[in-house]
């Protein structure tokens, strides 16, 4: 058996509450919603830019800002920088 396969096994009651919970969930506490409010202030959020250079050429990038995706591209300054909604 491997180290990560392992079975439960759950009495009648167990498994109907354990079915009732994925469900119908509880809602979330205050401690829970403040969690939840600080991993969105962690996490950074993503954006898609669209890059266009004077030679022509262009690509898009998803970054956290406009800065970023020009560094991300390794070709310099672009000519134009748009997000795509």
């Amino acid at each position: 058996m491997n180290k990560k396969d392992k079975n439960i096994v759950l009495s009648d009651r167990d498994r109907d509450s354990l079915l009732d919970a994925l469900e119908t969930p509880p809602e979330p506490n205050e401690k829970l919603k403040e969690a939840a409010k600080r991993h969105k202030e962690m996490v950074i959020e993503m954006k898609k830019y669209f890059l266009t250079w004077l030679d022509g050429k262009s690509k898009t990038i998803e970054a956290p800002s406009k800065e970023a995706a020009i560094v991300m591209a390794k070709k310099g300054p672009a000519y134009t920088v748009d997000i795509i909604e």
